[in-house]
């Protein structure tokens, strides 16, 4: 039987034999890992990222293929709950080919790690009662359901509110950006304060070599429900992506995660538009 560690050996030992079970370098090097980062998802103490490994399988030791570089997403989310990850994610849905057209938006809102609250809206667009029937095909959403709903102007200020001074993450940002935008300029409204990246560009980064990029393919690969294109769902999924990919590179926060992990932002600001690229444009 191997003994545990005496007291002048090497402290890194603690983690190399964990109830008398021995560590190979391999499995140690993933424990350490957890011990160093686990404050972010609410674990301290010695010895706790062989408890955190052991915790994952059924209760027998783990085989090293569950020490793989993506194992940390395996971690209970409800370990996650002290650190200090927050975003939003933003989905539109419109009624035609035309950007400013807006018939749904979906707001998720994370805070310390998790996904706390999601919003919807649904607006009854300029164009009404003309939906694309294309559109319609894609989400579903008809003219009739949105007959009594608020213009955009209706819930701009209470939309404002959430999203200034904050990091927002859209899947396929361009698209959802340039709703945004030309929504404000075609009825006058004054830009909100906001950074956002594209979790399309995250994901191409973070998990190459896959053939599709989009929504459903991601949360297919790592068992997010989706409920697609219905605004509040895509964003409530596109937030759970993102926390995935938290999850396996451990940051203070999201800022530092989009430093870490080379991800482009971009901005709005009253005086105007920053895409991911550097595309700059005015509020005008």
């Amino acid at each position: 039987m191997v003994s545990g560690p005496s007291p002048q050996a090497d402290p890194r030992d603690r983690l190399r034999c964990f109830r008398n079970r021995p560590l190979g370098d391999g499995m140690w090097k993933r424990c350490e890992r957890i011990e160093r980062h686990g404050h972010l998802w609410g674990i301290s103490g010695s010895g706790m990222g062989p408890m955190v490994m052991r915790s994952m399988g059924s209760g027998a030791w783990p085989s090293p293929r569950s020490f793989r570089g993506t194992h940390l997403h395996r971690i209970p989310r409800t370990c996650r709950s002290s650190c200090r990850m927050e975003f939003l994610a933003l989905d539109f849905e419109t009624a035609t080919s035309q950007p400013d057209s807006p018939c749904e938006l979906g707001i998720a809102i994370v805070r310390g790690g998790v996904v706390r609250e999601v919003r919807s809206w649904l607006i009854k667009p300029r164009q009404w009662p003309y939906f694309s029937p294309y559109n319609i095909a894609v989400h579903g959403i008809r003219p009739q359901d949105v007959a009594q709903a608020p213009r955009w102007e209706g819930i701009w200020s209470e939309v404002a509110d959430v999203l200034n001074g904050q990091t927002v993450v859209a899947h396929n940002a361009a698209f959802d950006m340039a709703v945004l935008r030309s929504t404000l300029v075609s009825h006058g409204l004054p830009f909100p304060t906001f950074q956002y990246f594209c979790s399309v560009s995250m994901a191409r980064r973070m998990w190459p070599g896959h053939r599709s990029y989009g929504l459903k393919p991601m949360c297919d690969l790592h068992g997010i429900g989706l409920k697609h294109h219905r605004a509040g769902n895509d964003a409530e999924a596109t937030a759970e992506l993102v926390l995935r990919a938290t999850d396996q590179r451990p940051s203070f926060d999201i800022t530092q995660f989009l430093l870490d992990a080379k991800v482009k932002v971009g901005a709005f600001h009253p005086g105007g538009h920053r895409t991911p690229g550097g595309k700059v444009t005015s509020a005008a």
